[in-house]
């Protein structure tokens, strides 16, 4: 949402949909899947225990695996998992580096999470976006793009987080930035 090239995309929520999918794919039967959480964030327990239960109504039995991050990512490369929850923040407002980092076959996420998503028309759109310097042209890529994610899903978005601040004339070195604010550095003046 801060990045210029930011579009929303309403998810369609149709639990029936879902059930009706997952009976064609699974043939009627479930699925034993695990699912790794980094044990380090406390929060990502309770978030996978609620979508576990949400997949269960689905048809996918899910053992949640809580792993120290190193050994996570490791299993992670091995390709030795279902589905994992990893963070992901967009170091600027270009989303070049998001696009790059998951949907290409060299970006760091798809290799090291074993994603092995390729599709030429993605390659085909972020090399002409790395040079393209028409706004209304990179415009249309990134859209492109987001189209393309939502269609392949080579990674399923959680949320989009955002950071809440408030302010008072009573606060000295107060920046608030994108990913919040740096509070090591603020001071109240009396």
């Amino acid at each position: 949402y801060t990045s210029p090239y930011y579009k929303d995309y309403p998810v369609e929520y149709d639990p029936e949909k879902a059930r009706k999918l997952a009976r064609e794919v699974l043939g009627g039967q479930r699925c034993e899947v695990v699912y790794c959480i980094n044990g380090g964030e406390p929060l990502q327990k309770g978030e996978a225990e609620l979508i576990a239960y949400w997949l269960q109504s689905i048809g996918l039995d899910v053992t949640i695996q809580s792993l120290e991050y190193a050994t996570m990512a490791r299993q992670m490369r091995r390709g030795d998992y279902d589905i994992a929850r990893v963070q992901q923040g967009l170091p600027n407002g270009d989303p070049y580096s998001i696009f790059y980092t998951f949907m290409m076959p060299d970006g760091s996420r798809n290799k090291i999470s074993c994603l092995a998503y390729q599709n030429h028309e993605v390659a085909a759109l972020l090399q002409e976006a790395k040079h393209c310097t028409d706004e209304n042209k990179r415009r249309a890529i990134y859209d492109r793009l987001q189209l393309i994610s939502i269609e392949d899903q080579p990674v399923v978005p959680l949320f989009n987080d955002r950071s809440i601040v408030a302010y008072s004339k009573r606060l000295k070195n107060y920046d608030a930035l994108v990913y919040g604010v740096n509070l090591a550095e603020i001071e109240l003046i009396d």
